[in-house]
């Protein structure tokens, strides 16, 4: 054991003034080229444009593009812009990467190519995240996630599931990304494209491991981590982080160490942010498991963990450090641990606060729309088997009476000589099939849109109340053609379908705020009473919000 915490000592202090480079020599002069691009125009915007594409290229980024004088503006900025957030992400520049990759984005949606549109999102909604403003990467999710499903993109819906994911983890929604990324393993068990595969392996385990299932977390990371080892990826380093992460929770401490030992090398040298301050978390758990003794060697892991997650910006992972070194220094020094315990308590109030947690809810709702439209699907599915059934038994009877007619007629003609005896099968060939029911048609792309649309205007009138006949008037519709719209999208009355929305909404603060009163979530969803509420609620899930919130608790 003392050779242990020797060897972890050491370990330490290499790393301790180790600082990744946050803001080198290549990123200084992209900057800098990219400040002057913005400004210019004509041929010294194309030279421009040129050199940024250039120092890009050097480091791993872009295309090798040549731009020349007559090509568009819009496609050169497009595609500087766009290459450049990627690279600003890579190195954690977070507000640089938002600033170009917003300037990209509506020049995509012309483009003609809706990857370029998904991947702008794709880079705003991570740069929100690791700043953990998590409503915004929310909203760049949800149109990227209709952008993939609208072009059956199977393999980018998987990695938009996945990411919606992660978004709800880091916003400390563990059962909405356990919703998401189980749908992401589903499509991807379908898809042909299994590139995705180790990533949403991984966050699945992290999901598994927050919802207290250690040794369901351990056997998706093994597995996330043979696939990487297959391939001869670096993030196996990242995998062992997270198997030493589940072994911890199941109390093997040894092989934690031993995979933590192994991996952080590797997250050092590759500065694999923010793996390598978790790795520091873990490692400072590992430390405080030994008992009074192992608290020096914690409080360090824990304070370079903190150091890494401030200079970057991951306050998410930063409120796990904190709590940490306040666990660490509760006995040895009270008045520092009260310190931390302070910091953890106000950040944590300013990332969960509780109008983050009710948008989070909406987003919820608005991400279950889907889930929605596939019962609208199932329902004309259903319809359609119950015409076509009756259609199918309606033909069959009418050929029945047909075929008696025929007899009881056939017998007359045969007694009194007028008709010859036919075969009975040549005259059922002959009788008229049964026509085939009305086709009833599926929602469209701009069915969604509108149900969308709609979703939206409906949140934004729950807490006055709900009028359809203003719903209609906002989304310009008259009530006739707002009843047929929603009527041929879902197949459902408009007041229906937004009581879908409302309920839907309901269960989701309910999940996600046992406290609050069953008052204030009526009135939050637009009932003017809590009878009128609870009965709603009722009807559609067959328990009352009381006996529901006695469930989650």
């Amino acid at each position: 054991m003392k050779k242990y915490f020797t060897l972890t000592a050491i370990f330490l202090l290499c790393r301790m003034f180790f600082t990744p480079a946050y803001a080198d020599s290549t990123f200084r002069k992209l900057d800098q080229l990219l400040g002057q691009f913005c400004k210019s125009a004509g041929r010294h915007r194309t030279a421009l444009a040129n050199e940024v594409m250039q120092q890009l290229t050097a480091v791993g980024y872009g295309d090798q593009v040549l731009f020349a004088d007559a090509d568009p503006s819009d496609s050169v900025t497009m595609t500087v812009c766009y290459y450049s957030a990627e690279y600003l992400l890579a190195v954690r520049q977070y507000d640089p990467c938002i600033r170009y990759a917003s300037m990209a984005l509506p020049l995509t949606r012309g483009n003609g190519d809706y990857t370029w549109q998904s991947e702008s999102l794709n880079l705003l909604a991570q740069a929100h995240f690791y700043k953990s403003d998590y409503i915004s990467a929310l909203t760049y999710a949800e149109e990227m996630f209709q952008i993939d499903n609208s072009h059956g993109d199977q393999g980018r819906v998987c990695s938009t599931l996945n990411t919606i994911a992660c978004i709800f983890l880091g916003a400390n929604q563990p059962e909405q990304a356990k919703t998401y990324i189980e749908r992401a393993i589903e499509v991807d068990r379908q898809a042909d494209d299994h590139s995705h595969r180790s990533a949403i392996l991984g966050v699945a385990s992290d999901v598994s491991l927050r919802l207290g299932d250690a040794r369901k977390a351990l056997d998706l990371a093994r597995r996330a981590y043979e696939t990487d080892r297959q391939t001869g990826s670096r993030k196996a380093a990242i995998r062992l982080t997270q198997m030493a992460a589940a072994n911890l929770g199941l109390g093997e401490t040894e092989q934690a160490r031993r995979q933590l030992d192994e991996a952080l090398p590797t997250l050092q040298e590759y500065d694999m942010m923010p793996t390598l301050g978790i790795g520091y978390n873990t490692y400072g758990q590992l430390m405080a498991a030994t008992g009074p003794k192992g608290n020096a060697a914690a409080r360090s892991c824990y304070q370079k963990a903190r150091d890494l997650f401030r200079q970057h910006g991951d306050l998410y992972n930063l409120l796990h450090s904190l709590y940490g070194l306040y666990q660490c220094s509760r006995e040895s020094n009270p008045q520092e641990a009260l310190a931390y315990i302070d910091e953890y308590t106000r950040l944590r109030d300013s990332i969960y606060h509780q109008e983050v947690q009710s948008m989070l809810c909406y987003y919820a709702t608005r991400f279950h729309q889907d889930e929605l439209l596939s019962q609208v699907n199932t329902d004309n599915r259903q319809n359609r088997l119950l015409l076509a059934g009756l259609s199918v038994g309606g033909g069959l009877l009418l050929i029945i009476i047909g075929v008696l007619a025929y007899l009881l007629w056939h017998r007359r003609k045969v007694d009194d000589g007028t008709e010859p005896l036919r075969d009975i099968a040549d005259h059922v060939a002959e009788t008229e099939k049964p026509s085939q029911p009305a086709d009833i048609q599926q929602p469209t792309d701009a069915d969604t849109k509108f149900l969308v649309q709609l979703t939206d205007v409906v949140y934004a009138q729950m807490s006055k109340g709900i009028d359809i006949d203003q719903i209609a008037g906002q989304l310009g519709f008259s009530p006739s053609q707002l009843r047929r719209k929603v009527s041929a999208a879902t197949g459902k009355s408009p007041a229906t379908y937004i009581m879908q929305i409302r309920l839907t909404y309901a269960q989701r603060l309910l999940d996600k705020n046992p406290e609050m009163s069953i008052g204030e979530i009526a009135f939050k969803c637009g009932f003017s009473d809590n009878s009128h509420f609870t009965h709603a609620f009722q009807k559609m899930y067959g328990i009352s919000p009381t006996q529901y919130i006695r469930r989650v608790k």
